[in-house]
């Protein structure tokens, strides 16, 4: 996914697809939005939905909508359609989403609330170019950025820069359970969801233990393949092991 919402100027859309060599780029433009993706051509249009992931709650959705046969990118725009932003707090699952609606000329993107599926950007006076990997968005950017001192430093020294920052100067990703509103006024960027602290259950043992398994195995039923293999990496803690013994 690489993609601009222009304030001034032009923002080529071929210079979007060429960012995305060599896979071969379908191009979108509509209104101040130009936009380049890779794989199949959009199925849902207005709204125009594109989804970079993996939805884990699908069926739940298709059931509350009545849309058995839709694929992922048309529920997620039906949803839209029918919820508005409101939509985010019910997904479940690793992905990047752009959701654009031609008619009002808005839309948002957003990022999974543990910000597994990485969402990159850069905000300039000319507009806001996005992309899912920073190979992509640097290509589509006018000149290569400095990297960023900083996020270097720590990079060397200890771990990763505590933040949204990246190892480039003025590139950043879009934060964990983040949505970034696109619209004729610009952009505005707010949190539709964060982690809560909740007080621990006051239950005994043998009920503390049947409410794990419960959440243990919705969360494990939600990544499997009905259709498909699944694989689990074993690491040897208790974690990976719990997983393996639900599969």
């Amino acid at each position: 996914l690489d993609g601009a919402l222009r304030r001034k100027g032009a923002v080529e859309v071929s210079r979007l697809a060429d960012a995305l060599a060599p896979q071969e780029a379908n191009t979108l433009e509509s209104g101040p939005l130009r936009l380049a993706y890779s794989g199949p051509p959009a199925r849902s249009l207005r709204p125009l939905c594109l989804l970079d992931g993996v939805l884990d709650n699908a069926d739940e959705l298709r059931a509350e909508l009545g849309l058995a046969e839709a694929d992922d990118e048309e529920l997620l725009a039906a949803g839209y359609r029918r919820f508005g932003e409101a939509l985010l707090a019910r997904l479940r699952g690793d992905f990047a989403l752009l959701l654009w609606d031609p008619e009002r000329g808005e839309g948002l993107l957003a990022r999974d609330q543990l910000g597994v599926q990485p969402l990159y950007l850069h905000e300039s006076g000319r507009g806001i170019l996005f992309a899912g990997e920073t190979r992509h968005l640097i290509a589509a950017m006018p000149r290569r950025p400095e990297p960023d001192r900083a996020s270097l430093a720590h990079w060397i020294a200890t771990s990763s820069r505590p933040g949204m920052q990246t190892l480039w100067a003025g590139v950043r990703r879009l934060h964990p359970g983040g949505m970034l509103r696109l619209g004729p006024d610009g952009v505005g960027e707010h949190l539709y969801w964060e982690p809560r602290f909740e007080e621990p259950l006051e239950l005994p043992s043998e009920q503390l233990a049947a409410e794990m398994r419960t959440g243990l195995e919705r969360s494990v039923r939600r990544r499997l393949d009905p259709g498909g293999a699944t694989g689990v990496l074993m690491s040897g803690e208790l974690d990976s092991s719990a997983v393996a013994a639900l599969c």
